[in-house]
């Protein structure tokens, strides 16, 4: 995963907890996330242009 991606998660999870948000709180479904990024994931991108390239 990428690390735009694994710092996305880290931020869900602290406002989740910063919210005093619990399971018994508040049904799964009514939550959600909405995440964007400009170029995120460029390090697979380059990972993945190599490869074609070799």
């Amino acid at each position: 995963m990428d690390l735009y991606s694994q710092y996305a998660i880290q931020a869900c999870q602290e406002a989740y907890e910063m919210a005093g948000l619990t399971p018994e709180t508040v049904k799964a479904e009514e939550l959600g996330v909405i995440f964007s990024s400009g170029i995120g994931g460029l390090t697979t991108i380059e990972e993945q242009v190599i490869k074609v390239h070799d």
